[in-house]
């Protein structure tokens, strides 16, 4: 989708109008990061009242939506906690409305001004839901493989979502990147970016993309254009690739 920046409306009614074009029969919908404001990290647009505002109506918009069209919905909001600080929040909710999924995002965007304002998430995530374990990711967590690497005290994902806002200048590592953690977990890949202009000039191109544990693109977005990506996973699937090259029995242990 294209993001208005701070304009919490105008991107909630954005997502709604999407929403009625939904495919049907979809399980799951990815939405970008920070999807009801666009990437926000500086002093000046973080104004206290407008993210409160924007973090409980754009959650109540997710329950409702999933609800409405039964189909979970994954995205992430910029949430004000207690402390006074912020959080990069990924909520995965279910098809009838209730959050069983809360990812704070862990690896904050230092270049981009996220470490000054934001608290980082000290927890990896993931949840069954219809029969897949999948891991909940966001953005910059795409550049750190160990994060994001299976671990069998988690038990295997099948399937890692990542919601995003990934600006054109670095739109080959974005793809490359994706490739990458679908190859090396052996697990499907869905991620969805945000596309047209934002703020500091940057430019967003989409390429929303879903990845099988080949490597091979399932479906990849057009550039710059807004609108539905969908794609079919197959469990079957997955456990055929993984039996006829079983890189995952090997698994280094590790800790973090």
């Amino acid at each position: 989708m294209e993001q208005k920046q701070k304009d919490y409306e105008a991107n909630l009614r954005a997502v709604r109008d999407f929403f009625r074009t939904l495919p049907e029969k979809t399980d799951i919908a990815v939405l970008p990061e920070m999807w009801t404001t666009g990437f926000m990290t500086t002093k000046e647009e973080l104004d206290r009242e407008l993210i409160e505002e924007a973090f409980q109506k754009g959650r109540e918009a997710m329950k409702a939506l999933a609800s409405e069209y039964g189909t979970a919905v994954y995205g992430s909001l910029i949430e004000p906690l207690a402390n006074g600080k912020l959080s990069n929040s990924a909520f995965f909710v279910d098809e009838s409305g209730k959050e069983i999924g809360y990812y704070p995002k862990h690896q904050l965007f230092g270049p981009g001004g996220e470490k000054k304002y934001f608290s980082a998430g000290d927890r990896r995530v993931q949840i069954a839901y219809k029969d897949f374990q999948i891991r909940l990711a966001v953005c910059y967590d795409l550049r750190f493989p160990i994060w994001l690497r299976q671990d069998r005290s988690l038990g295997l994902y099948d399937l890692l979502l990542f919601c995003a806002n990934w600006p054109e200048p670095r739109q080959e590592h974005w793809q490359t990147l994706l490739k990458a953690r679908a190859i090396e977990n052996q697990a499907f890949v869905a991620a969805t970016n945000r596309v047209g202009k934002g703020p500091a000039d940057l430019h967003y191109p989409g390429l929303s993309a879903v990845y099988d544990a080949w490597g091979t693109s399932i479906a990849v977005g057009d550039p710059a254009r807004a609108g539905w990506l969908t794609a079919t996973l197959s469990a079957d699937e997955l456990a055929t690739t993984r039996k006829s090259f079983p890189v995952l029995d090997t698994l280094d242990s590790f800790s973090l």
